[in-house]
């Protein structure tokens, strides 16, 4: 059994690789460390493991490997059940996962199990007066929460970034520790097995690849507003059209169009949001864009705080006069 760990950092995995909501928990690590003198270590289910976590090692941290051939794909579920299962050898006070579908699910599933508390989309830590507070973001970002939560142990998913200190406590090499579950009648049948995986590889390289995005939200109001964004793009170099969480659940756009932390985490030199409130899960795809120029009839909408630029004005007035402003620099 090993020494109790201040904090745990519990990855996603696919395909024997950590995701891109890694850098999250290496955030979550640096802000819960930060002048505490806590440690942070790091669990990796899946499988084939072993490669990942030598190489994450390498930052100072120790790294648990947990494998079961029912984690090759995303499974919840079953990450949760056999998670609970070797907590005991890792005697976590903290727990943490990334503030995606799958960490929620399981952070729920272990609050059942630890009768801990759970706190979803946690932006960021702070310890003012050595007391633990979680800070969160509410209404769509337009105000910010701090909770005080017990020092005793919670479970909490984190969204906010990597912090300019990563947690990692020296220089040295840490350990890789492989965890075996207890026999258990249990089994890895968890009432749902996930049977392969879908994707959309030209889709994601013109998102994630591309220099200009012009991204639609619930502000737009209709899908037939589509053809304006699509006539901005146009102009653009190497662009792509994309959309909030909210514009894709209605309907106006397939899902591997969706910007934001359940979504795609995008990059370009430019980003336009046409009627894009801004919530806290949209603000986290488009933290490393250069450029930001949000267009939206709400003058206090949280985009705003995160824009470059910002345009109070309905996107049907603006934008034409923004293509036809473009075709007279160019003729």
């Amino acid at each position: 059994m090993t020494t109790p760990t201040d904090l745990l950092l519990i990855a996603e995995t696919i395909g024997s690789r950590p995701q891109p909501s890694f850098p999250d928990l290496l955030g979550a690590a640096g802000a819960y460390t930060a002048g505490s003198g806590k440690t942070a270590r790091v669990l990796l289910p899946g499988v084939d493991m072993a490669a990942p976590a030598a190489e994450l090692a390498t930052d100072g941290r120790d790294i648990f490997t947990l494998e079961n051939p029912g984690l090759d794909l995303p499974n919840p579920v079953l990450a949760a059940a056999l998670i609970v299962r070797i907590l005991p050898q890792i005697r976590p006070r903290h727990i943490c996962l990334p503030h995606t579908m799958r960490g929620i699910q399981i952070a729920a599933a272990l609050a059942v199990h630890t009768s801990k508390p759970v706190v979803t989309g946690v932006e960021n830590i702070s310890r003012p007066g050595g007391r633990l507070h979680f800070h969160r973001a509410l209404f769509n970002g337009k105000l910010t929460a701090a909770l005080a939560v017990p020092d005793t142990g919670t479970i909490f998913t984190y969204g906010g970034g990597r912090a300019p200190a990563d947690g990692r406590t020296d220089d040295k090499t840490g350990r890789v520790i492989a965890l075996s579950e207890p026999a258990t009648s249990a089994g890895t049948d968890c009432g749902a097995q996930p049977l392969g995986l879908s994707r959309e590889p030209e889709e994601e390289a013109a998102l994630e690849e591309a220099d200009a995005i012009v991204a639609a939200g619930r502000g737009i109001g209709q899908a037939e507003k589509l053809d304006l964004l699509r006539a901005v793009a146009g102009i653009l170099k190497h662009s792509a059209l994309g959309g909030s969480r909210t514009a894709c659940d209605a309907g106006w756009l397939p899902y591997s169009r969706q910007v934001g932390e359940t979504g795609r985490r995008v990059a370009p030199e430019l980003y336009l949001a046409c009627g894009i409130s801004g919530a806290r899960q949209h603000l986290a795809g488009i933290k490393n864009a250069k450029t930001v120029i949000a267009v939206n009839t709400d003058p206090q909408a949280a985009i705003f705080n995160r824009a470059d630029f910002g345009i109070v004005e309905d996107l049907t007035l603006f934008l034409p006069v923004l293509l036809e402003k473009y075709k007279e620099r160019i003729e």
